[in-house]
């Protein structure tokens, strides 16, 4: 197809192999952040490097300003998360007539939502942001897609979770 200048303008090219490399650059650099972050998550410490980057090709990155809701009390949205910047704090809803129980407050490297993920129930606590944070997603759906074998893992490390108490604090 021909492609026409409607007025007098300065176009720039830029080649395959150079976009390509640009591309690939800036994957390299996003995998190596979500990498760095993964490695500080203790139940994902157990990981070959192939797991990593599998985990890593399906994080997904999201912003939210202070206040804004992350994860919603009652859902079953199948999100994991882990705070890369920012503040937040889970809570929960006990009786409407008051205001919600705070829970957890969660700095840089904290996960939540892993808890329902893992046991496919709906979310007992909501997350909202106390500051503008960055938290990155790995959905369910597409960890099992992948790297499906890990579940097992991961749901051991929840199972630990459960005999030492740490999940009560969410039920």
């Amino acid at each position: 197809y021909t492609i026409k200048a409607k007025t007098d303008a300065v176009l720039y090219s830029l080649d395959r192999k150079n976009y390509k490399g640009i591309i690939k650059g800036t994957e390299l650099k996003q995998r190596e952040k979500y990498k760095a972050v993964l490695e500080n998550v203790d139940i994902l410490q157990n990981l070959s490097q192939s797991e990593f980057s599998k985990v890593c090709d399906i994080m997904v990155e999201k912003e939210f300003k202070n206040g804004e809701e992350i994860l919603k009390q009652n859902a079953n949205d199948d999100y994991f998360c882990i705070l890369y910047q920012g503040k937040c704090h889970s809570e929960k809803l006990i009786d409407t007539g008051k205001g919600p129980q705070i829970l957890k407050e969660f700095n840089p490297n904290d996960y939540f939502g892993e808890a329902p993920w893992f046991r496919n129930e709906l979310r007992p606590y909501s997350v909202k942001a106390d500051s503008d944070c960055i938290v990155f997603f790995i959905i369910r759906k597409e960890f099992k897609r992948l790297v499906d074998s890990l579940e097992n893992i991961l749901r051991r490390k929840i199972e630990d979770y459960s005999q030492k108490g740490y999940d009560k604090k969410y039920e």
